[in-house]
């Protein structure tokens, strides 16, 4: 919203001018009042500027879009940087996610394996448009050239700006692949020009040798990216099936997740509540439920089962089981055996080309994440994929008198 708003801005004037750039500028602070993330946005339109100084013809002569869009990111950053010290409790490097943020080698040195493993898995088709636009005669500032610039400043600095954290996803390359685009469809409008006759026959050769070398690199791409639909769909679907059996659950039934803390505890209650009706079945942790010795009648422990994961893929949240060994060992809060009631799995086949696993034979040691380096899979696998759930219930509390 913001760079539609700023690139309109510069054809507009008076009123309509202002009240756009008053547009865009919100859209940046509402933007780093949900994610701080994104004020990698006022070193990125840095870089814009740079792009322009050095693809401007006359030396001082910058276009009005980068000299426009870094103001507005200034304006807006330091309206956020003002609203959050005025009224924020913590600290940034205080928050319950932020005070993971650090600079820290043993943090930033396996997000780089981490990255690059997504990158060369889901974008090795811009290599070879990569070396086009290397090897390619410099322009004299054309329009393409500096998007093409525009949008590897931005690609890379949506990736600096996650090394300092611990984890990585694939929706973190959301806005990385926004760059993406813009970078390929350039190169590729140049690379298929190149291929016509007017050019010289060894341009000609590099041309079409790049088309197909992308070409077979983005059908990698593309039946990866099929396989985290299907590993997202399917455990979209088995967490469906449970949430429908829980919520024929017995009146004031308390449910255990036996998973990791995640997202899980907090909607899963949502869910059976708002969704389902349901708001009478207690859900908890089983690291709580284990401490809490009061007798119940229908509790009912939920542990899930994942067989054949993919890695990297979706996220998939529960993981494993905190508890090994099923319930009988979580500490029930009632007596008597634990009894299934409940065991359904969804399962997809899956077809992944995991040409990522090359960096594994260069990587330096500590910085290798071991999901990503698997030895027992090579860069080809086939396999089924399952994922569900199995639900036991608790003896009965014994109620004297």
């Amino acid at each position: 919203g913001s760079l539609l708003a700023t690139a309109a801005a510069l054809g507009a004037v008076g009123t309509r001018r202002a009240g756009l750039l008053v547009l865009a500028a919100g859209a940046l602070l509402l933007a780093h009042a949900t994610k701080e993330t994104s004020l990698v946005l006022v070193p990125i339109s840095l870089g814009w500027l740079a792009v322009e100084r050095w693809s401007s013809r006359a030396p001082g002569s910058f276009p009005r879009f980068a000299v426009t869009y870094l103001a507005i990111n200034l304006v807006a950053a330091a309206a956020f940087v003002v609203l959050r010290w005025s009224y924020a409790p913590l600290a940034v490097a205080e928050g319950t996610y932020t005070r993971a943020y650090t600079l820290d080698l043993g943090v930033v040195g396996p997000a780089l394996f981490r990255i690059s493993a997504w990158i060369v898995r889901d974008f090795a088709f811009l290599l070879p448009l990569l070396s086009f636009a290397v090897l390619s005669p410099r322009g004299d500032g054309s329009p393409a050239r500096r998007l093409i610039g525009y949008a590897s400043v931005w690609m890379v600095g949506w990736l600096v700006v996650f090394l300092p954290w611990p984890a990585t996803f694939e929706y973190y390359l959301l806005p990385f692949a926004f760059g993406a685009a813009v970078l390929a469809g350039f190169v590729v409008g140049d690379v298929w020009t190149a291929r016509g006759r007017p050019h010289p026959a060894t341009r000609r050769r590099f041309a079409r040798g790049v088309l197909v070398a992308s070409g077979v690199l983005w059908l990698v791409a593309v039946a990866n990216a099929t396989a985290d639909a299907r590993v997202q769909l399917t455990v979209d679907r088995a967490n469906a099936d449970l949430v429908d059996f829980l919520a024929g659950l017995p009146a004031g039934s308390r449910v255990v997740l036996n998973t990791a803390v995640n997202e899980y505890v907090a909607e899963l209650p949502m869910h059976l509540s708002l969704i389902k009706g349901r708001p009478d079945i207690a859900v908890e942790h089983v690291t709580r439920a284990a401490s809490d010795r009061s007798p119940s009648a229908n509790v009912f422990v939920v542990t899930t089962e994942v067989a054949n994961r993919p890695w990297p893929t979706v996220r998939v949240a529960p993981d494993q089981p905190l508890i090994e060994g099923g319930p009988a060992t979580a500490n029930e809060p009632g007596p008597g055996r634990p009894d299934r009631v409940y065991r359904a799995a969804r399962q997809a086949r899956l077809i992944e080309i995991g040409i990522h696993r090359l960096l594994c034979r260069v990587a330096v040691s500590p910085l290798v994440e071991p999901g990503y380096c698997p030895g027992d899979r090579g860069v080809f696998d086939w396999q089924v994929f399952s994922y569900g759930w199995r639900v036991h219930r608790l003896g009965t509390a014994r109620r004297d008198g």
